[in-house]
């Protein structure tokens, strides 16, 4: 049981898409929730994409 906390504190065996890393990693970085979303511009319109969620969380 020891060595199972210990692993868990430095994120040994958890499971983690890229994708929501990079979600996480960007949410400290600014404060704020994004939304992923794929670039919609495939038919070269600009994206039109939701506005980022305040995580109301001091951070410091």
């Amino acid at each position: 049981m020891r060595w199972i906390l210990s692993q868990n504190a430095i994120g040994q065996g958890t499971m983690v898409t890229p994708l929501r890393m990079a979600s996480i990693a960007a949410s400290i970085a600014t404060g704020s929730k994004i939304q992923p979303h794929l670039d919609a511009a495939w038919d070269k319109q600009p994206a039109v994409l939701p506005a980022a969620e305040p995580l109301n969380v001091d951070m410091t």
